[in-house]
């Protein structure tokens, strides 16, 4: 299994997130991606920290320094007040993720995010270059930069992350228990980004390292030639990091630093763990199942959480748990290319006494449906290998399909999953709970969207989402993002 996970990491999973991609050659943003105020600046060059729940404690012993009188954003009933230029506001996929973004803060924290009207202190969201957020509230207007690239859920709750007083899980000062830096493999113009600051200097509000962290950077950041940077000490560790929203640990540090007293603005939406059932099961939660690549194929199946790095195509998260579980997928970018294969093979099974029923769920999603290559599932019974499924187009939305197949194999079997490239870097192709049972498959599937509206009646939310429907509406999220916007927009989309 050692061997297995090495070669996942070095084949699939070195992509790095949007903000590590910062074009910033002077060495302005810290980290990557956080522009530090004057005063913020002149703590660091005489030790002060920026690490893990912001400048809290370096703010509460220097505060004679700074003309802040505090980073958070504690006044006014812990409202965000904020704003967004015209050029931003006019781009469907930015508002998307900015109200998704809003909503996981406001899910997770007791955080409001409420469009300004005349405060003083507030956010603004524009369009500048790359991905980059102030540190903490610094006062007055503060810019968060989406360019585009940004516009991801994720990504902008990272973003508003800064702008809450979160600095980033790698720079802990406990970071080297748990993570090994390969300098050799950092850009000497890069390093500042992997400073590690004193313990007297930071507070982690007492939460134990978060290698799945929405603050934690990939494996691969600020790398040459993408090369890991960023090497997991504890064993089973394939990949680090995610741009979905907030895990456990995320949940409880915003909780505590904005002392929300176990209250949220608003209900967390609740996915329920698929109840995974049969004779045979593999969820990929902690390994391949004993499933084993063909080598014989071009590369290889990847295990992964959260969505897939390449935006547009792919599902948003795994099927078991709907949020950070684990999956397998094909990633359709560079350096792969038209016609490649990978090739997934299960274990094998003894010859089976009757019909048994084969079940898999399966995504195909692209917002660019030519891109998409096609997707094979083969039985091999010893005695011929027979094709029992075989899809070549994209999926209308990135909700994860169920496919289900009555299968009577004439010997010894095993199931082969094959993914082929398409025309473009937008095809991944993703499986995910997979069983097989005894006895034909069931011909009545009840279907759950794993999501609760907040109200049953037929308007679309009304709070700040609801503007956005029509604008939303004509970019084809109505099918595209049909979860989601079944939450906001139902009454636009025509679901009730």
């Amino acid at each position: 299994m050692t061997k297995l996970v090495l070669i996942l990491l070095s084949v699939a999973l070195c992509h790095s997130f949007p903000e590590e991609e910062n074009n910033d050659p002077q060495g302005i943003l810290f980290g990557g991606d956080i522009l530090l105020t004057p005063e913020q600046k002149s703590i660091i060059e005489v030790g002060g920290d920026i690490s893990q729940a912001g400048l809290l404690k370096t703010l509460r012993q220097k505060r004679a320094a700074l003309s802040n009188s505090s980073i958070l954003w504690l006044p006014n009933n812990k409202v965000v007040p904020w704003s967004i230029t015209k050029q931003l506001e006019n781009t469907a996929e930015a508002t998307f993720g900015l109200m998704a973004a809003f909503r996981e803060w406001e899910e997770r924290s007791c955080l409001t995010f409420k469009r300004r009207t005349d405060e003083k202190d507030y956010i603004e969201f524009f369009q500048g270059s790359g991905c980059w957020s102030y540190l903490g509230r610094v006062g007055g207007l503060q810019n968060i930069s989406l360019d585009d690239g940004c516009w991801g859920k994720g990504t902008i709750v990272h973003e508003i992350g800064h702008a809450m007083g979160f600095g980033h899980e790698q720079n802990r000062p406990d970071r080297d228990q748990y993570i090994t830096i390969r300098w050799e493999n950092i850009p000497e113009s890069k390093k500042h980004n992997f400073r590690l600051y004193s313990n007297s200097l930071v507070d982690s509000l007492n939460s134990p390292y978060d290698y799945r962290s929405y603050m934690q950077y990939s494996k691969t950041a600020f790398g040459i030639n993408d090369s890991v940077t960023l090497d997991p000490k504890l064993p089973g560790i394939f990949q680090l990091g995610q741009r979905v929203g907030f895990t456990e640990h995320d949940q409880y540090q915003a909780m505590q630093l904005y002392r929300c007293q176990g209250k949220t603005t608003r209900p967390t939406t609740f996915f329920p763990r698929y109840d995974l059932k049969g004779d045979y099961t593999c969820d990929f939660e902690t390994d391949l199942c004993g499933f084993t690549h063909d080598k014989t194929a071009t590369f290889e199946w990847a295990q992964i959480y959260g969505e897939t790095p390449s935006r547009g195509t792919g599902p948003d998260s795994d099927h078991t748990t709907g949020r950070l579980g684990t999956y397998v997928y094909i990633e359709a970018s560079y350096p792969q290319k038209k016609n490649d294969k990978a090739r997934l093979k299960t274990k094998w099974f003894e010859k089976p006494l009757s019909a048994q029923c084969f079940s898999v769920f399966y995504n195909m999603f692209s917002r660019n449906a030519s891109m998409v290559g096609e997707f094979n599932i083969y039985i091999d019974d010893t005695v011929t290998i027979k094709n029992i499924f075989s899809q070549s187009k994209s999926e209308p939305n990135n909700d994860w399909k169920n496919l289900l197949i009555n299968i009577k194999p004439e010997g010894p079997y095993q199931v082969i999953f094959e993914g082929i490239i398409g025309n473009g870097w937008q095809g991944d192709i993703a499986i995910d709970d997979i069983s097989i049972t005894a006895g034909n498959c069931p011909t009545n599937i009840e279907i759950s969207d794993n999501f609760s509206n907040d109200s049953n009646s037929c308007e679309d939310i009304n709070d700040r989402e609801a503007e956005y429907c029509r604008q939303w509406e004509q970019a084809g999220y109505c099918v595209s993002e049909e979860k989601t916007m079944k939450l906001y927009c139902r009454k636009t989309c025509n679901f009730c």
